[in-house]
Parts: structure tokens; C-alpha cells; sequence
């Protein structure tokens, strides 16, 4: 199980306290660091403390700037294979060495996927948290009464909707897995599997060459064992298309290289939670206290229309390398004006 936690969010760790072993991802924040490393309950092998990568490099490029370095910084915290997170180690320490001993002082199994052993399962950052937020969007702004209110009908349509998702899904896995599975498997047709020890389950895979003149890598597997040296299979718990090119040339059943927790049944399992209706207020109980405000701490509020998003920082800053996308699409190519995809 992974939590992903935002700074303000600490009182949440006690929702996960019955489950175990579970990866916490969050940022640096100090209250977070504590609770993990003083409380016996978050200590290894029962919880595992990662950071988000998107923070760790923010908090780099607050003290050191250049393009190349936040590629570097990013591109050291999502290597998959040893060999080219120590490529790209040299790099940064030899172009840029001050930004080198600030990572250093950070444990690399915090942040890097290389020395994560699994346990964050592929996830780099809090994004999926931040997902949430935008089915609460509008709520933050009303009374707290109102503001609890909306988010727990919001809150209710949104397990609705999942599980009507999972009863009408017709394939084994949730749609984003099933695209993936799907990708690999393509990809596994171009591939050379070649035998080294069938009983121990030892291949060696030659990729296919490719348009663009990539491919023709070697990989070697370890199909009982669930690995692959490109790491993929260990780390994201899904199997890459090496293993699928194994798994065929076995004339074995490549669902079974899934993992239970990407199944259409796991799926609707985690929608599944029951909602009652809120009763009458003149059943609840009384709770011994009221909230009092406190009129010395009220700010009068500025002229103009209230924020309605939080403020942009470094994190919110688009790759002048990556392409524009529509907003409306997400596709490349055109923006949202000219979308052929919009349907008004």
C-alpha cells in the first residue's frame, strides 16, 4: 500500500495504521520526518518513508539554477537501471558539484528508484493526491459546514462512478493497466528471446531494432523470480515486454505476470465502501463544545476577486523541451481552439 501525503496533511497517517507494510511518499516536511523516524508503528519493515521527486527537485532548484541540472536531478530520481543512474551521477558531479553534495545528503533510496527496492512501486511524486483535489475543486472557499458537506457527496459520486466503471470493464485489468499490457505486448512480437536455463527460468532477450535506430538491447530475465534487468517488471509490478516475450515463447498465460492488485476485481474491491446519508442534526449527538472564533486574527479581505488556485511556483513550470498540449485533448499538434476532439 502507498500513501502519498502533502505537507499539511499529517493527521492522515493515522488512517493506514492497520496496514502493513506501507510506502509513504511525501515532501520534506519536517513534522512528516519526525512521525516516520519516532513513532515505532512507521518504523521499517512496517512503513518505508519516500520522497517526491517534484519536491526534491524544487527544493534543489531553490538553491541552484540551470535547466540541465533539474534534467539531471529528475533523470537520477526515475532511472530504472544502476548502470544509468551512475552514468548520470558522474555527469552531475563533475558539471555541477555544489548541486551534487546538496543530493548526496539525502539517502538515494528516498528518491531514487534505483535504491527504492520496489517499495514505491514505480510512483515518483504526490500527483495522484493532487488528482483528488481537483474532484473537491470549489470547496476549499465555502464555510466549513458547507465545505464538509460538499466533500462528502463529492466524495460519494466519485466511488459511484469507479464502481460503475469496474462493473461495465470487459478486460481482466483497469483501462490505464490494460493499455499498458496491451503496449508490451506489441512491443514483445519484435523480440529474440534466447534459453540460457529453462527449469531455473534464465533468458536472454534481444529487442527488435527500431525506425528511429534504437532497440537491440540485451536484457536478461529471471521469470520465477519476477525480474528483469531493465527493471521495469520489479518496480512497477507489471510485466514489461521482455517478460511477455519470455512468457510466449514458454506458451505460458502472460496474465498471470500481473500482479492481484491491478486486477478488475482488486479494482472494484477499493470502490466497493458503503456511504449512508447524513441524519437529521436534531439526532447527533452533542459533542460538550462549540467553536468560538477568534476576532483578533480576522484579516479584512482585499479588493478584487478571491484566488481561486494556489500560487504557481517552480514545480507548475513547463520543460521549454516538452511539446505543447491541448487542454482540451491533451493532444499534441493543435490547442483547444482548434481541437478536432471538442464537441460543444
Amino acid at each position: 500500500m502507498t500513501l502519498l501525503l502533502e505537507n499539511m496533511q499529517l493527521s492522515l497517517l493515522n488512517v493506514a495504521l492497520d496496514r502493513h507494510p506501507i510506502c509513504v511518499i511525501s515532501d520534506r516536511h519536517n513534522g512528516i520526518i519526525y512521525t516516520m523516524t519516532h513513532f515505532d508503528y512507521w518504523a521499517e519493515p512496517l512503513a518505508y518513508h519516500r520522497f517526491c521527486l517534484r519536491h526534491v527537485r524544487s527544493n534543489l532548484m531553490t538553491h541552484f539554477k540551470g535547466l540541465h541540472l533539474r534534467k539531471l536531478c529528475w533523470a537520477m530520481g526515475r532511472a530504472r537501471q544502476l548502470r544509468k543512474w551512475r552514468m548520470f551521477r558522474r555527469e552531475l558531479r563533475s558539471m555541477f558539484p555544489d548541486a551534487w553534495n546538496y543530493l548526496s545528503a539525502i539517502s538515494p533510496e528516498k528518491w531514487c528508484l534505483t535504491h527504492d527496492d520496489g517499495r514505491r512501486w514505480g510512483i515518483l511524486t504526490t500527483n495522484i493526491s493532487e488528482s483528488y483535489n481537483n474532484v473537491l475543486h470549489g470547496a476549499r472557499h465555502l464555510p466549513i459546514r458547507a465545505c464538509i458537506d460538499m466533500t462528502f457527496h463529492r466524495t460519494v459520486a466519485l466511488f459511484k462512478t469507479r464502481r460503475e466503471d469496474a462493473s461495465h470493464c470487459r478486460n481482466p485489468f483497469p483501462p490505464r493497466i490494460w493499455r499498458r499490457f496491451k503496449y508490451a505486448e506489441r512491443k514483445a512480437g519484435a523480440h529474440r528471446v534466447i534459453e540460457f536455463d529453462g527449469p531455473s527460468g534464465v533468458y536472454k532477450v534481444i529487442t527488435g531494432r527500431r525506425v528511429d535506430g534504437k532497440g537491440g538491447n540485451t536484457q536478461t530475465i529471471r521469470f520465477f523470480d519476477k525480474t528483469c534487468s531493465c527493471g521495469k517488471w520489479q518496480i512497477y509490478r507489471l510485466p514489461c515486454s521482455h517478460a511477455l516475450a519470455v512468457c510466449r515463447n514458454r506458451g505460458d498465460n502472460p496474465g498471470l505476470l500481473v500482479d492481484q492488485q491491478f486486477t478488475k476485481t482488486r479494482w472494484a474491491v477499493q470502490y466497493s465502501g458503503m456511504f449512508n446519508p447524513l441524519p437529521h442534526q436534531d439526532t447527533w449527538l452533542y459533542p460538550g463544545w462549540a467553536l468560538q472564533a477568534d476576532k483578533s486574527k480576522f484579516i479584512t479581505r482585499r479588493a478584487g476577486r478571491v484566488r481561486a488556485s494556489r500560487i504557481r511556483n517552480e514545480m507548475d513550470e513547463r520543460d521549454p523541451d516538452e511539446p505543447r498540449r491541448c487542454r482540451n485533448c491533451h493532444q499534441t499538434g493543435h490547442n483547444r481552439r482548434n481541437c478536432p476532439n471538442y464537441r460543444p
